[in-house]
C-alpha cells in the first residue's frame, strides 16, 4: 500500500475501535474525506505555486483552467501512487 494512503488509512482507523456496521460506514466516511483533504491540498499547493512562479494573480475565471487542472489531476495521481 502506499505509504501516504496508509497513513490516512491509519488516521481515519485510528477514530474507529469495533467492527460494528455504523463504525466501518464511520470509518469508510473519515478515510474518503481525508484522502479527499489531501487532494484539495495538493491542487492548492500547484496554484500557490504556478502563481509564485509566474507571477500570476489569482483569477477564478481564467481561461488556462483546463492546463491546471491536467496538472493537477497527474500530480494527484503521482502523489497517491496510481497510474
Amino acid at each position: 500500500m502506499n505509504p501516504k494512503i496508509k497513513e490516512l488509512w491509519t488516521k481515519a482507523a485510528d477514530l474507529e475501535s469495533d467492527d460494528s456496521w455504523e463504525s466501518q460506514t464511520k470509518f469508510m466516511e473519515r478515510f474518503a474525506e481525508l484522502i479527499v483533504r489531501e487532494c484539495a491540498v495538493v491542487c492548492d499547493t500547484i496554484g500557490k505555486e504556478a502563481r509564485k512562479e509566474y507571477k500570476l494573480k489569482y483569477n477564478p475565471w481564467d481561461d488556462g483552467r483546463a492546463d491546471g487542472a491536467w496538472q493537477c489531476e497527474e500530480t494527484i495521481k503521482e502523489h497517491f501512487g496510481v497510474e
